[in-house]
């Protein structure tokens, strides 16, 4: 009788063990895709700006306006843009900084993680879109006249 309780008790805990891990696989996966599709829209938001300012520097409207297109293709959302020229002499420097938010969806453990280190109320960290995550990235590209 022993022996068919330690039995079943390594069971139940072998079996929990499992659902935990898979829990923890699962968000994983989720966040490595959410990562994914994050970078492709920040690169390509990021490519478009700098396109766009190649051809009119000074129209940092016009800019914004393709580098938001772009990270829309990629089913991501600019969340901040700037956009800065300067020159000296022959050579025209352009900064481009670009922000977008992607989510990762109906994650489990994820959600607590990045909800407590950005301080957010635990009513929203399991809200409709999911985890949010921000990723930010700078270029600057220098054209010689």
């Amino acid at each position: 009788m022993d022996s068919l309780l330690i039995f079943i008790r390594k069971a139940v805990r072998f079996g929990l063990t499992l659902i935990v891990v898979a829990v923890v696989l699962n968000d994983g996966v989720r966040l490595a895709s959410a990562l994914s599709d994050g970078f492709s829209g920040l690169k390509a938001a990021t490519n478009a700006a700098l396109d766009v300012a190649a051809v009119a520097p000074s129209d940092r409207d016009t800019a914004q306006a393709a580098a938001t297109a772009a990270a829309a293709s990629q089913g991501v959302r600019v969340v901040a843009y700037d956009h800065q020229v300067a020159g000296s002499g022959n050579t025209l420097r352009i900064s481009v900084n670009v922000a977008v938010e992607t989510y990762a969806e109906r994650t489990i453990v994820i959600a607590p993680i990045v909800g407590l280190v950005r301080g957010t109320p635990s009513e929203e960290w399991y809200t409709d879109p999911g985890a949010p995550i921000v990723l930010h990235q700078g270029k600057q590209v220098s054209y010689f006249q």
